[in-house]
């Protein structure tokens, strides 16, 4: 936490944040996050006559599955976030505002705002990734199965085709 009044009151125009937040996980309520390490917020707050700002670059190594073989894997993620910091619940519709509380301001609420825009739909261990068999589930990345999904599953309106192939 940091405290947005003192350096409301102070004659520092610049304070510099580097630091790394000790959280291996973080649940947002929709999704759990998992980090390979400790997230990692690098930035500024700074202040004019009136207001006071922030420049954050949040880092953060992600733990996830490949979407079609489901191997481990780590996704780097970066993100810029900035704005004048207000506890004025009213402004923050503003893109533009990051939220405090009682002139605090929250660094895990800066590594959240980071999350939210984390939403990957579909991450692949490699482009040409195979996935699993949908019959017996082995990894066509590193093996071959035994089955023959092609005879067994084919649509009877489709067997023309298939028949067309072998010719």
């Amino acid at each position: 936490m940091i405290s947005i009044k003192d350096f409301r009151m102070s004659s520092q125009r610049n304070k510099e944040i580097d630091t790394t937040l000790p959280i291996l996980k973080r649940d947002l309520g929709y999704i759990d996050f998992q980090f390979s390490e400790f997230p990692h917020i690098v930035g500024k707050i700074y202040k004019d006559s009136s207001e006071v700002y922030a420049d954050f670059n949040v880092s953060v190594f992600i733990k996830e599955n490949c979407s079609r073989c489901l191997k481990d894997m780590i996704v780097h993620h970066s993100v810029s976030i900035s704005g004048v910091l207000s506890n004025d619940e009213i402004m923050q519709e503003d893109e533009d505002v990051i939220l405090t509380q009682e002139d605090m301001l929250d660094l895990e609420h800066i590594l959240d705002m980071a999350l939210i825009d984390y939403a990957p739909s579909k991450l692949l261990c490699k482009s040409d990734c195979k996935g699993l068999c949908k019959n017996c589930g082995a990894d066509l990345n590193t093996t071959t199965c035994s089955c023959n999904i092609m005879d067994e599953n084919i649509d009877p309106r489709m067997q023309i085709l298939k028949d067309l192939l072998k010719k």
